[in-house]
């Protein structure tokens, strides 16, 4: 705190910069009477970084370049600069020996003393803004409520209530230095500046800062995959559903033939009836036409040169009869196969045939568009393999081969990415290129 301290001391805080979910960078610059003030080349100006980030919570001094969030910042970031923007740090401590620092405010924009308490506390690490007489304003994560009956230790802060204040006796500096190892580069200098000001928070940030980084890399790579996964597989699914549309967009020239049937049975039907069975013509026309439906003799030997006979043309009423009554049956539809189409009871006999001519023109419509959905959803699940590739290149290679006893990792699977090009060899010629 006492490095802090001394390089923090009576600046003023220009901007809150938002770094959400769990951080924040106070942006100052000397005021008068404070560390920097009277230099002619103070430098680029403090930044000061609260992290309540779960997996490495911390504070300290910024060296490196921090990027910009994108987006709107929230409504704890909003509050900052209502209050704080402007404001004078008056102090800088540790809270009560604990991972938890105080930093208190004057001259705010809104009048009265500001202050914030960072609790650098692992899991349950989190950042207040307390406005006059310590009174919570808000909080950088929700506050979980306690269960009544609860035996731990009580959180040290709460909505509505005062926080405790005063410095510890144990140094937080002193136990981070223990509890690090020593940084193995130096940090980037300001103009002419040999060494920071601060090695202890470049110590922080190299370590712990790296440390966040690479767990956020590894939660936003895992949670990529993740979406991905999810969405390749609603993608199959919809294939699936497509195929089996496409299935049913087959049988539309069915389901007219059906409902011609029908309207030719019209009037055998009645309103109640659930199913008819009809002569289906159209499969009689259908094994009729089939190639192998009659048997043509071949002609081999002298046979093949006699004359063939010309089968007689029946013009008179009498003519069939001359044939003899087996030659022509009674029915033509004997031998017509039979279908059962089924009815809805509740539909008159002419709403029932609309139906199978209603259902014809849907799977025909279904048939003109399952297609070039079908193209889509392919070329988006190939898409979506193809980034699952990368990343199993990108990061999942890299993280198994950091393994100890791994040697190498082989990615396979997925489609690979492919530039088909196609030559005009005439136009080349004519042009006067070759090939090569």
């Amino acid at each position: 705190m006492a490095e802090l301290a001394h390089l923090l001391s009576a600046c003023v805080l220009r901007a809150v910069q938002a770094l959400p979910p769990r951080d924040l960078l106070l942006i100052f610059e000397p005021g008068q009477g404070g560390p920097g003030a009277s230099d002619e080349d103070p430098g680029p100006p403090p930044r000061l970084r609260l992290s309540a980030d779960p997996s490495s919570p911390r504070l300290h001094l910024q060296h490196t370049r921090v990027p910009g969030h994108d987006g709107p910042a929230g409504p704890f970031y909003l509050l900052l600069e209502e209050h704080l923007a402007g404001a004078t740090l008056a102090s800088i401590s540790q809270v009560r020996g604990d991972r938890i620092v105080l930093l208190e405010f004057r001259d705010t924009p809104l009048g009265g003393r500001r202050a914030l308490l960072a609790e650098l506390t692992g899991r349950g690490a989190n950042i207040f803004l307390l406005g006059p007489g310590d009174r919570l304003e808000s909080s950088l994560a929700p506050l979980p409520s306690p269960p009544p009956d609860s035996t731990r230790r009580q959180r040290l802060l709460s909505p509505g209530q005062p926080s405790p204040s005063g410095a510890g006796t144990q140094s937080l500096a002193q136990a981070l230095a223990e509890d690090l190892p020593g940084p193995p580069e130096e940090p980037p200098s300001g103009r002419g500046a040999p060494r920071t000001p601060a090695p202890l928070s470049w110590l922080v940030e190299l370590v712990l800062g790296t440390q966040a980084q690479t767990e956020h890399s590894e939660q936003l790579s895992a949670a990529t995959r993740r979406r991905l996964d999810r969405r390749l597989r609603r993608t199959r699914s919809r294939l699936q559903g497509l195929a089996r549309r496409s299935a049913a967009a087959a049988g539309a020239e069915r389901a007219r033939q059906d409902g011609d049937l029908l309207q030719a049975n019209l009037h055998r039907l009645r309103r109640g009836l659930t199913q008819i069975v009809v002569d289906d013509l159209y499969a009689a026309i259908a094994n009729t036409d089939a190639p192998d439906a009659i048997d043509t003799p071949v002609l081999d030997g002298p046979a093949a040169d006699a004359p063939v006979l010309d089968a007689p043309v029946l013009d008179g009423p009498g003519d069939s009869d001359a044939l003899g009554s087996s030659d022509v049956p009674a029915d033509s539809n004997a031998a017509a196969p039979q279908r059962t189409l089924e009815l809805d009871g509740r539909l008159s006999p002419q709403q029932n045939v609309e139906r199978y001519y209603k259902r014809h023109a849907k799977l025909q419509r279904d048939g003109r568009t399952v297609q070039e959905e079908r193209q889509r959803l392919e070329a988006t699940a190939a898409a979506l393999e193809e980034y699952l590739r990368r990343l199993a290149e990108d990061y999942l290679r890299a993280e198994l081969e950091s393994l100890p006893g791994v040697a190498a990792v082989d990615v396979g699977g997925g489609l690979s990415e492919e530039v088909q090009v196609e030559v005009e060899t005439a136009r080349l010629d004519y042009l006067g290129i070759s090939m090569d």
